[in-house]
């Protein structure tokens, strides 16, 4: 990223610790683009390890929150904790549309409001990174059809996705299901309706 960095050293010459106050926008990692980020990032020197501290961000108009640590010591690793308190859904899928513009399937066009948790753990490089999530919404759109409300969880492993226990809400109706799609292109994916009317088809009203 680019932006402000002001360094403060601390600590026994054994064990030095180094903190940096950041304001850093189009920060990014992984191939990810995470937005701005503003906050406090220490790196304790004789351990390698790079922490982060409700680190603040923004995606978009949408606000997020970082903790936890990289440590680079032996292969490396990381366990960062994200939330996002309230936002929006385009604002989330912005921070992954660098590895996912290339699917044509993915659904670059969902529009909607968003609550999410997630988790960013394993390796530091891309084959091994690891993404959790857990995602609800309210008022999404997609193709012309409006839902009111939206939840599942999802995730990247191993250069492939999933979503699971997807509940999507209309009107009366629902759609449950979920999805994966592997490193080799394979897509393994089932979706059930529920209590289905014609009310709930959008597209049939607007006729």
């Amino acid at each position: 990223g680019k932006g402000r960095l002001a360094t403060i050293v601390h600590g026994p010459a054994d064990s030095l610790a180094v903190d940096f106050d950041t304001e850093l926008a189009d920060a990014t990692y992984l191939n990810m683009d995470f937005g701005s980020l503003q906050g406090r990032i220490s790196l304790v020197d004789d351990q390698n390890v790079l922490r982060f501290d409700a680190v603040r961000g923004r995606s978009g108009e949408t606000p997020y929150v970082v903790s936890g640590p990289i440590d680079f010591r032996g292969e490396g690793s990381l366990g960062l904790d994200v939330t996002f308190p309230g936002g929006r859904v385009e604002d989330f899928l912005a921070i992954f549309r660098p590895l996912t513009r290339d699917l044509s399937w993915f659904p670059q066009s969902i529009r909607g409001r968003l609550e999410a948790k997630g988790r960013v753990h394993g390796g530091l490089g891309l084959a091994q990174l690891i993404v959790d999530t857990r995602i609800s919404g309210s008022d999404w759109t997609f193709f012309g059809e409006r839902f009111r409300s939206v939840r599942f969880s999802g995730g990247y492993a191993s250069g492939g996705y999933t979503m699971r226990d997807l509940e999507a809400r209309k009107r009366s109706g629902a759609i449950t299901g979920g999805i994966s799609f592997d490193s080799k292109g394979r897509f393994d994916w089932k979706f059930l309706s529920r209590d289905f009317t014609l009310r709930d088809l959008d597209a049939m009203l607007r006729l």
